[in-house]
């Protein structure tokens, strides 16, 4: 009995063994996507670049800022954006956490600055000039703004900042979603006209844009915000939404871009190109993260990037791969990338929709910038090579792939 029992001690100990190592050899195939997305962080240059220079549009290497853009609003928006979910990250120290708050609040107080509020007679009263050198008032930086501002008062507690978010919201986007008819258009549409020019020295006179963009269903994220912090107004808010969605959607699903109303435009929904069959990349990835914002992976949400994710390669761009990032100009009639780069910032624009329903374009994107890191801070990078089209560092990509490395 003792000699049996010895010899199937050995014999056990020797298939524990055995067991042990085909499991430690397993571990790391079958584990490898999960340790290479846990051991991702924010790129170093990332955070730097944010801190540096936001709220600067474009930022040269080796040179500067960009002055022909100077400073936006917009820009300040995308970096607080980040700045507030790496404030409440682990892997940011409490030193760096300092800092951050520091740059948060001076990036708020700029967009401050940057809104109009001298004369409540204005049409273009609480909105955001587009940047520091231009007299223009787009819907779509309210849209892009109204988050940040909340987010920063959340932080902060400062009433300055959900003063100015209400006042774009229930002011300026209200009143572009509602403009003079029938001089400026010949009819309610629910859309937000795309925004207004002042002309003159002393804002003589306005310009109104009529257009309609699909990109300002980005301001569903705002407004659905605005109703917990101004429940004052959340009947006008929940109205603006309805009828940006009634209104919008339909052009949204059909892969338009713009309506243009009468009397000015055609009254039809509108593409670019020579045949009117391209669309720009990223008002389409703002739109899609405003519509999942506020209704989740609906049937229009899946319609519409599913459509243009399954854009692919052509004969002419072999190399596009739309799981990477969005091409900037696509073809939607003959489902063909129409320009050699990818618009960098649509990889962090869609990376919480992907992560939560495309983990195959996510894991593509993610793998394919961490290995490309220094190319995919400009703008622009090419199919082919990921060298940058344009030599310039954009805040808005570098903010949004911020937040795609920091959501890993």
């Amino acid at each position: 009995m003792d000699a049996v029992l010895s010899l199937r001690v050995p014999t056990l100990k020797v298939l524990t063994f055995a067991i042990a190592m085909v499991v430690i050899m397993a571990f790391p195939m079958a584990f490898a996507g999960f340790w290479w997305k846990r051991g991702m962080r924010v790129p170093e240059a990332y955070y730097q670049f944010i801190m540096e220079y936001a709220p600067y549009v474009y930022v040269t290497p080796e040179i500067g800022p960009d002055p022909f853009w100077g400073r936006a609003a917009f820009a300040a928006a995308f970096a607080i954006d980040f700045l507030d979910e790496a404030y409440h990250d682990s892997q940011f120290t409490s030193t760096q956490k300092a800092t951050i708050y520091s740059k948060i609040v001076s990036l708020a107080d700029f967009i401050l600055t940057q809104q109009f509020v001298a004369d409540s007679t204005k049409s273009y009263y609480g909105g955001f000039q587009s940047n520091e050198t231009t007299r223009h008032f787009y819907s779509a930086d309210a849209a892009r703004i109204i988050p940040s501002l909340l987010r920063a008062h959340r932080l902060t507690g400062t009433s300055s900042y959900l003063d100015a978010a209400r006042l774009a919201g229930s002011r300026f986007l209200y009143e572009m979603q509602n403009p003079p008819t029938p001089a400026i258009v010949d009819r309610y549409y629910g859309g937000f006209i795309r925004g207004i020019v002042v002309v003159g020295e002393l804002g003589e006179s306005e310009l109104r844009l009529t257009q309609m963009d699909i990109e300002n269903l980005y301001a569903l994220i705002g407004l659905k915000m605005l109703i917990d912090y101004d429940p004052a107004n959340k009947a006008r808010y929940e109205n603006m939404m309805q009828d940006a969605i009634g209104f919008l959607c339909p052009g949204f699903e059909n892969l338009y871009l713009w309506y243009d109303p009468p009397p000015r435009g055609e009254g039809k929904w509108q593409r670019v190109g020579l045949s009117k069959s391209e669309i720009y990349d990223d008002p389409f990835a703002y739109a899609l993260l405003g519509i999942y914002d506020y209704e989740g992976w609906s049937t229009t949400a899946q319609k519409v990037y599913n459509f243009i994710n399954t854009i692919g390669a052509s004969g002419e761009y072999r190399s596009y791969d739309p799981a990477v990032s969005w091409a900037g100009y696509i073809d939607v009639v003959d489902r063909l990338p129409a320009c050699d780069y990818y618009d960098a910032v649509t990889a962090g624009i869609l990376g919480k929709i992907r992560r939560n329903h495309d983990r195959s374009s996510f894991d593509v994107s993610t793998k394919i910038i961490d290995q490309h890191r220094e190319q995919f801070m400009f703008w622009g990078v090419r199919f082919v090579d990921y060298s940058y089209v344009e030599h310039k560092k954009a805040m808005a990509t570098v903010s949004w792939l911020s937040l795609l490395f920091l959501n890993l």
